[in-house]
């Protein structure tokens, strides 16, 4: 029985120490969707709404919630507030049972005061408030309700007692609602396709033609970085070729058709304000040339909306693209139309200016008023041709409430989230005063920068907020000046060139923020990630991303490549401009092979065939010294999807770096074959495997691969000993009998 014991020990040991090999696979994470908002109950828990418990202590404080209900939500009953709030009343001069009045919480709807409650009964407190139907319709422009509770304890500052109020967040919304037809305005897009703070997730879905023309293409580019820039990024944005449309999708979600009059297969079942005839809009009264947006409520779906980017011919497409991406879409007539004559790229070559104050960046004086810490923002951009000098400055103009405890209240001054210096406020800067503040060169960055002043008032007691109107202020004023020094930067700089500095690297510079994107139109799976990355461009750099044109990989044009930053995007054997770069790649492909010799891994692996690995690759522009590219390939079209996920900030270990990454298995590999180790050893390396179903791919192994081996080596330690204990015992036992 011992032996068989030992055996199993010994197995078991053995078990645990052999190495276990698992194909791992990442997955983009797919965004929750809030229960409650996809069953379109009527109950809505504070917790659906984002809000957690939260507690105000007195004499003042308050919080607040905002969301967006569905656009095609219409409150047709009453509705109701159920409120649940627990309080609490302690100190000196506190008696239970005589004196509770704690003071009065009121509640506000959209600015609107609802309710005031006087605060009288300790403990659990329970209500239930009547909404109005006129109080649920928020008159703000972007649709947002806004739901604040403040505390007002004048008592606290009378007597000496504390007031606490807990805002539960099982307290919930009651909104009774039915569905109607969105309302469309192009005056207010991005409404309905997307709402700030929405209850649940939105998701638009851009339809491009079958065989779209290269300007098609730079249009749905266009509409995909605008609607990134116009929702900071949180809006679902997928891309699908017509003949990819499925009735579940045109019934479900909101859609951008964007195509030329005779390019769009469902145009003649959608009843537009203005009209086909033989394939073409009627242009009555419009140029011939023009762009045309409309926006209709989709006849699949009554609650959606459907935005038609068009024209008659590719640059009436272009046109209609660079208004949507605007943001800003000007009607005439009526709101569902707009004729767009011309567009202007931006010009991004202009001088640094010496000196430019608040005023002239487009900002008035900045005031704030409330306890605690506020932050102003100050945007302003840097030519990337130019280099900050080493005398810039930055001088405050400011001034602020002599109510104020001056210890503690103060600003401090980041420059690009570094801080550069710290104030504490005065007595004397009661009057407008004038500080300067010495800015390091090293703080600043090509093309956009930002200030950020952090404020932070606290009163000079606990009680001048009620006390005093407005008692806790600070002003900055809009003739603060940033003096910038320039010097003109060498172009040794594009040596510098690393992932690392994606996307600001892309669109600064002597491109001035126009951007090519080489491709092969073909392939859906491109389209879809060519969108993902205008789509994250539109949120990373706004509107510095100037221009996004299109070139089919199969027929580029290098004179046209020689003026713009270039992106190219496909599989080595479906893009053989990819081959054509081999001498200017960091990792180059050999022809008919999709993955690529690295010469900066110590470590080879090998790609098995149906394994998906993207590559991203940053060099020097062949057909421009002064301009960058940026190669965004893989072995498969999973592999595509997975590079362009890496770029556009996807949930992977490991962090761009370098001139060459590997995306693999949830994981960014950043590498620079600028500094490759012993050439020659690698080269010996690189010779042992040939043939396109196993090419080498060689990736720095990490500490935590071998994790493993520490928690194994301690179990087989315990069972060696164990199995010695076991062996020995027995032998003590006799030897100790025996004496």
């Amino acid at each position: 029985m011992k032996k068989l014991l030992v055996f199993c020990i010994l197995l078991c040991s053995l078990m645990i120490t052999a190495p276990v090999f698992a194909e791992g696979k990442f997955q983009e994470p797919v965004p929750d969707v809030d229960p409650a908002a996809a069953q379109n109950l009527d109950d809505l828990s504070f917790t659906a709404l984002g809000f957690t418990e939260t507690r105000l202590i007195g004499p003042f404080d308050s919080t607040s919630l905002q969301v967006s209900f569905p656009e095609e939500w219409k409150f047709d009953q009453t509705g109701s507030l159920h409120l649940e709030f627990v309080l609490s009343i302690y100190g000196v001069d506190f008696v239970e049972g005589i004196n509770q009045s704690g003071g009065v919480l009121s509640i506000f709807v959209n600015d609107t005061s609802l309710a005031s409650i006087p605060l009288n009964k300790i403990g659990e407190n329970v209500l239930d408030i009547s909404l109005s139907q006129d109080v649920l319709v928020s008159q703000r422009t972007d649709g947002r309700f806004d739901l604040s509770f403040d505390l007002f304890s004048q008592e606290s500052c009378t007597r000496d007692i504390e007031v606490d109020v807990v805002i539960k967040e099982s307290s919930y919304l009651k909104l009774p609602h039915t569905s109607v037809t969105p309302l469309v305005d192009l005056t207010l897009f991005p409404r309905p396709f997307f709402q700030p703070d929405s209850l649940y997730e939105r998701k638009v879905i851009l339809v491009v033609p079958d065989n779209a023309s290269d300007a098609e293409l730079q249009a749905a580019m266009d509409v995909s970085s605008g609607l990134g820039n116009l929702t900071n990024g949180n809006l679902i944005v997928d891309l699908v070729v017509n003949s990819s449309l499925t009735s579940e999708l045109i019934k479900s979600e909101h859609m951008v058709l964007i195509g030329k009059s005779g390019s769009i297969p469902m145009m003649e079942e959608l009843n537009t304000p203005i009209k086909l005839v033989n394939n073409q809009f009627d242009f009555s009264g419009a140029g011939a040339e023009d762009g045309l947006v409309q926006e209709i409520v989709s006849p699949w779906n009554s609650t959606k909306a459907i935005l038609i980017v068009s024209g008659n011919t590719d640059a009436g497409v272009i046109k209609s693209g660079q208004a949507v991406k605007s943001g800003e879409i000007l009607t005439a007539g009526r709101n569902d139309v707009s004729f767009v004559q011309d567009y202007r790229p931006q010009n991004q070559a202009f001088p640094l200016a010496l000196d430019q104050s608040f005023r002239t960046l487009g900002y008035s004086d900045r005031t704030v008023s409330y306890a605690g810490t506020s932050s102003v923002f100050i945007d302003f951009y840097i030519p990337p041709q130019n280099l900050v000098g080493t005398d810039a400055y930055l001088n405050l103009h400011f001034n602020h409430s002599s109510i104020l405890a001056y210890d503690t209240s103060g600003m401090t001054v980041l420059l690009n989230g570094r801080a550069v210096n710290s104030i504490q406020f005065q007595e004397n800067n009661t009057q407008p005063t004038e500080v300067q503040i010495k800015l390091p060169p090293s703080a600043f960055l090509p093309g956009p920068n930002q200030l950020l002043i952090q404020v932070r008032l606290v009163p000079i007691d606990k009680c001048s907020q009620i006390g005093f109107l407005n008692s806790t202020w600070a002003t900055i004023f809009s003739d603060s000046t940033l003096h910038l020094p320039s010097q003109k930067a060498s172009g040794s700089q594009l040596q510098t060139i690393n992932l690392s500095d994606y996307p600001n690297i892309l669109v600064t510079g002597p491109s001035m923020g126009n951007l090519t994107f080489i491709l092969d139109k073909s392939s859906e799976n491109n389209l879809k990630t060519a969108s993902i990355i205008a789509y994250d461009l539109g949120n990373t750099v706004g509107s510095f991303l100037n221009q996004i044109k299109i070139m089919d990989a199969k027929s580029v044009n290098l004179f046209e490549l020689a003026k713009d930053n270039v992106l190219v995007i496909g599989r080595p054997i479906l893009t053989p401009l990819i081959y054509e770069l081999k001498d200017k790649l960091p990792a180059p492909f050999e022809k008919g092979s999709e993955v690529p010799l690295d010469p900066a891994s110590m470590v080879i692996y090998r790609v098995m065939p149906g394994s998906d690995v993207g590559y991203l690759e940053m060099f020097i522009s062949p057909w421009n010294f002064e301009r960058l590219a940026l190669l965004v390939s893989a072995n498969t079209d999973k592999g595509i999807t997975l590079a362009g996920s890496a770029l556009t900030g996807g949930d992977f270990l490991g962090n761009l770096a370098g001139n060459f990454a590997i995306v693999s298995s949830g994981r960014i590999i950043g590498l620079d074959t600028r500094f490759p180790i012993d050439s020659e050893f690698l080269n010996k390396e690189t010779q042992l495997v040939s043939g396109e179903e196993s090419q080498p791919i060689k990736i720095q192994p990490t500490l935590a691969e071998r994790n493993w081996m520490i928690p194994a080596i301690g179990i087989v330690t315990i069972f060696t000993i164990a199995v010695v204990v076991m062996v020995l015992l027995p032998a003590m036992r006799k030897i100790k009998a025996k004496k």
